[in-house]
């Protein structure tokens, strides 16, 4: 009996620095894995948070953004390009929206410009109709088509079809979230579009009163370059027409001298106009002292 309690309390002694290694090589393996399993989802947890973080950053970016904001966006804009966390559609929309972006803050600046070019023209300037012609031009240029690369609809439309894919395809998660509300390439309307661009600086309403203005005097500066101030029939027709415009208008006519004249168009019309007023006074003092001396006349006899 104790030969065999001794045997076994041998072997047992024997035997216990295999399962103690056994038993400290798995724990170690045990710590491994779990250690490999904690680095894994934090690696994850990180993945998603930068992630997320970008998707918002590109959500705020807007025409309204810091330059400093323009930079960061510029560089991660690299990140999203090259980051295995996004698909290629969300890649797309994300470099869309900053693109577009860019180019909004450049046509706004523009934009600003056209503005103040709207704000500087004079009723009475005596180049008013050129003036009003040449920033009609260049805002019509500036507002384009959707077929003019470049043009302030033709990049609007651009990001529209943009969206619009995305909202369909794989990047239809995150595309309302690059999106946002605060952009304009939805305001298809004159309207809004008008009240968005005087809240950036240029007052298109103002232009359409300008163009308005010159095209109704524009008809009476060319009828008064072609007067005949020697024909008292064509200068009172004038005046009827002139008298039938408003109190701007009025005052683009009686500016306008396109030869740069000593005396302007209108001026020479008003010598004209007091000359057969004078004219018309004598006639009528003429006629009635004749008719004074024919009543006379008659009395005497």
């Amino acid at each position: 009996m104790n030969r065999k309690l001794t045997a076994g309390v041998i072997t047992g002694l024997l035997l216990a620095p295999t399962t103690i290694a056994n038993a400290q090589e798995n724990d170690a393996q045990s710590r491994v894995t779990t250690h490999t399993e904690q680095v894994a989802y934090t690696n994850e947890v990180a993945a998603a948070t930068t992630r997320e973080q970008l998707i918002a950053q590109f959500g705020k970016l807007s025409e309204d953004s810091l330059e400093s904001e323009m930079v960061l966006a510029r560089g991660d804009l690299i990140v999203v390009q090259n980051s295995g966390d996004f698909n290629s559609d969300e890649k797309a929309i994300i470099k869309a929206k900053y693109e577009y972006v860019e180019k909004q803050r450049q046509l706004l600046l523009e934009l600003k410009e056209i503005g103040i070019v709207i704000n500087k023209i004079s009723y009475s300037s005596s180049k008013f109709n050129d003036e009003v012609k040449n920033i009609k031009d260049r805002y019509d240029t500036f507002l384009g088509n959707k077929e003019t690369t470049a043009s302030y609809l033709f990049v609007q439309d651009q990001f529209k079809k943009a969206i619009e894919v995305a909202l369909i395809n794989n990047a239809s998660g995150v595309a309302s979230d690059i999106r946002k509300s605060v952009l304009q390439y939805g305001y298809e309307e004159e309207a809004p579009r008008n009240t968005y661009f005087k809240g950036k600086g240029a007052d298109i309403d103002k232009l359409n009163k300008l163009i308005s203005d010159s095209e109704a005097a524009k008809s009476v500066t060319d009828q008064l370059m072609d007067l005949d101030l020697l024909n008292p029939t064509a200068i009172n027709n004038f005046t009827t027409t002139y008298n039938a415009l408003t109190a701007d208008q009025k005052k683009v006519v009686e500016a306008y001298n396109p030869k740069n004249e000593t005396v302007t168009p209108f001026k020479k019309y008003k010598d004209a106009l007091t000359g057969l007023s004078a004219i018309d006074k004598i006639s009528s003092n003429v006629t009635q002292l004749m008719k004074k001396k024919a009543r006379g006349l008659l009395i005497s006899k």
